[in-house]
């Protein structure tokens, strides 16, 4: 029974192989949300460097044409955290997964009856690989899926905290 319980609390404690991000980082890197919240993106992106696992992305959802739209911003803060992100992670093999549409499975009824429609594709990702974890600013979102303990999504100033601390 104990090796069980340790067991469990080292697999809640274990950085997830798969992260999925939302639209926040767009907002954050244009600096929609004010200058803290670039700077929050701007250090997000730098600890997603030593990031060992992948990053998964929906192809031509809602997250990756927001950061194709970043490609093509013509402020000088925008393109350096857009480069770095886009070249220096989301480009990369190793670190991006991209997945198409026809490769996820649809959601139960259920989970469709409580997931905004804007915000299936990041659940249908979440499914689609183990060890997965949703990396949102919606506490709307996160507040829906409380009740779904299988679904790991943490606010983005959570995951950073538990999972890329400055000593990190």
């Amino acid at each position: 029974m104990k090796k069980q319980i340790l067991k469990q609390k080292l697999l809640i404690n274990k950085i997830p192989s798969n992260l999925i991000i939302d639209e926040w980082i767009y907002h954050y890197i244009i600096g929609e949300d004010g200058e803290t919240k670039r700077e929050k993106a701007l250090i997000f992106v730098n600890r997603l460097y030593s990031y060992k696992g992948s990053i998964l992305i929906l192809e031509d959802s809602p997250f990756d044409n927001k950061i194709k739209l970043l490609t093509k911003n013509t402020d000088a803060r925008v393109r350096e955290i857009s480069k770095m992100l886009s070249i220096g992670i989301l480009l990369d093999s190793k670190k991006t997964v991209r997945v198409s549409e026809k490769e996820l499975k649809p959601l139960s009824k259920r989970l469709l009856k409580i997931i905004p429609g804007d915000d299936q594709y990041l659940i249908r990702l979440f499914l689609y690989k183990k060890n997965s974890c949703i990396i949102t600013s919606d506490t709307r979102l996160v507040g829906v899926l409380r009740n779904e303990k299988y679904i790991k999504i943490m606010l983005h100033d959570d995951f950073v905290n538990q999972y890329m601390p400055v000593n990190h």
